[in-house]
């Protein structure tokens, strides 16, 4: 999966624009798309039965690729190879695509509960209040972050290496996100190590959560 350097990975973004071959994109990336997306709603608790245990993440990942070739390709054309490799772009464009669905759905969600019966309240129903919660109890602890802290951890909890938050943030080093991740763990306590687990990340930083 994406064992494409970086001259290679052009000339497939070439190749799609400009020449139709959507095919390459497909069959280069759709492991990549389909892994983020599950592991990005695994962030949201609430989700998870309807869009993974019920296979519904092709439905998603569908919804993905299209985003990558709708209006002509205009996603792909705004792609900046300076910034980071085009797999790692990949994997932030299907991110923040599932992460916007997802508050979405949960916003819907939560409309739905309005206009319950309190007599039809279930079990479920309140599992899925005490998960909104513990969200809202976490986006309260981040604001004990520095606004640096705080993008690097919200960069990481959504699937990105120590290596692609550098080039995002252009910080000194591998190590000093090392860095960051562990003061933060300490000034979060345990939402980071019990509520919330980041998407993807090598061993080092899977350590750093334990």
């Amino acid at each position: 999966m994406n064992k494409l350097n970086a001259e290679q990975e052009q000339i497939l973004l070439k190749q799609v624009i400009y020449n139709g071959r959507k095919d390459l994109f497909i069959q280069e990336y759709t492991l990549l798309i389909k892994m983020t997306i599950i592991k990005t709603l695994l962030k949201f608790p609430i989700l998870v039965d309807k869009y993974l245990k019920n296979n519904e993440t092709e439905m998603l990942l569908h919804h993905v690729i299209e985003k990558f070739f709708n209006k002509d390709c205009d996603v792909l054309k705004r792609y900046n190879r300076h910034k980071m490799r085009l797999s790692a772009w990949v994997k932030m464009v299907t991110s923040r695509e599932i992460i916007d669905f997802a508050k979405k759905e949960k916003i819907r969600l939560f409309v739905s509960l309005d206009a319950f019966n309190p007599d039809s309240v279930n079990n479920d129903t309140i599992i899925d209040l005490d998960i909104i919660h513990r969200k809202i109890d976490f986006e309260k602890a981040m604001e004990k972050l520095s606004k640096r802290d705080a993008e690097v951890i919200k960069y990481y909890l959504m699937g990105y290496s120590a290596q692609e938050i550098v080039d995002l943030m252009s910080l000194s080093s591998v190590d000093n996100v090392y860095k960051i991740i562990e003061r933060s763990k300490k000034k979060l306590n345990f939402f980071l190590s019990d509520e919330i687990n980041p998407v993807t990340g090598g061993k080092n930083e899977n350590k750093l959560l334990k």
